[in-house]
């Protein structure tokens, strides 16, 4: 899958991308999920310190950018943090079959971590988000 992006060098926080076209994607149980263009996203959201474990950039980054537009966008769709995270999983295993200690592994930590970032946007307000996700 081919997706396009560019790198925001004008963007207060490092390592963002935005995506410049949207794009779908489709779960196995028919659920369309659509990430817009504009978003942005820094694709997996890696420590430096385990960058060599795992990178930010790979080939389930479209599977990234969505788990991104759907966490920072919270308030605009009915699916749960569970949820999200479980079409993540799926999106990231068919995007990049080989790496499943990769895949497994950033599913892991944002099971672990990753509710701090859910919860920070769902105290915000539609606009909001939007204005974060936008930027």
């Amino acid at each position: 899958m081919k997706i396009k992006v560019e790198y925001d060098t004008k963007h207060p926080k490092p390592d963002q991308f935005r995506v410049t076209k949207a794009f779908r994607l489709q779960a196995d149980d028919g659920q369309k999920f659509t990430v817009w263009a504009g978003i942005l996203t820094d694709g997996a959201s890696i420590p430096s310190l385990f960058q060599s474990l795992v990178h930010p950039i790979s080939r389930d980054f479209p599977a990234d950018a969505f788990h991104d537009a759907y966490y920072m966008l919270n308030n605009s769709h009915h699916f749960s943090r569970l949820q999200v995270d479980l079409y993540w999983l799926e999106f990231m295993k068919r995007l990049n079959p080989n790496r499943p200690f990769r895949t497994y592994t950033k599913f892991l930590i944002v099971r672990i971590f990753g509710g701090c970032n859910w919860r920070y946007y769902n105290r915000l307000t539609l606009k909001q988000q939007i204005d974060e996700a936008f930027e």
